[in-house]
């Protein structure tokens, strides 16, 4: 049985944006500075369409946080600005792939419960809750255990939360660690059982 501590994640549909070019209409002071954080390297997005991300004309990540849906194809009044990557589950793998590669992303995760963003050389990563999309997911059973939880002292962490980069890669990488050993061992104890 897989036991995981800390940053969690339960099976549930993501969806993660890579900006390979800015598709702000209105141009304002600073947005030189503001595309090379934001937006991916020709080297990257070459890493990202190997590792299996798709070129689409929409930005938002929670255009695409419903997996019934096919990736958008490009019509004759869009232009390709980002690449797109799909999960049903664990976006961990995902995040963490990203972000030690400080690749910059916008994700919509837990079916657009959770956006998660990250920067080109932050040294966090961003993660906020989507309290509006999950009320609509599990509606009034959802407000009544919130209330309940108000009244209990027991209410929810803050929406909005900067993870240290430098903590998840570790936590992560641990993570990792840890499971690599438990595939060894059992490895091992088939082949015992074989003999």
């Amino acid at each position: 049985m897989k036991v995981r501590t800390g940053f969690v994640s339960n099976s549930s549909a993501s969806s993660f944006i890579v900006q390979t070019k800015s598709c702000r209409i209105i141009k304002q002071k600073g947005d030189k500075e503001e595309d090379r954080i934001l937006l991916a390297t020709k080297e990257e997005i070459r890493k990202l369409k190997k590792y299996g991300f798709k070129e689409t004309t929409l930005s938002n990540p929670f255009d695409y946080h419903c997996l019934s849906r096919q990736i958008w194809v490009p019509d004759v009044y869009s232009e390709i600005c980002a690449l797109v990557y799909n999960v049903i589950c664990n976006q961990d793998e995902i995040i963490y792939y990203l972000v030690k590669n400080n690749i910059p992303f916008q994700a919509a995760c837990q079916y657009g419960n959770e956006f998660v963003s990250y920067e080109r050389d932050s040294d966090y990563i961003l993660f906020a809750r989507n309290d509006g999309c999950e009320l609509a997911m599990y509606g009034r059973r959802c407000i009544e255990e919130l209330d309940e939880m108000e009244m209990t002292g027991q209410a929810k962490e803050s929406p909005v939360k900067k993870v240290s980069k430098k903590e998840y890669l570790n936590r992560e990488k641990a993570y990792r660690g840890q499971e690599l050993i438990s595939r060894k061992k059992k490895k091992t104890k088939k082949r015992k059982v074989k003999k």
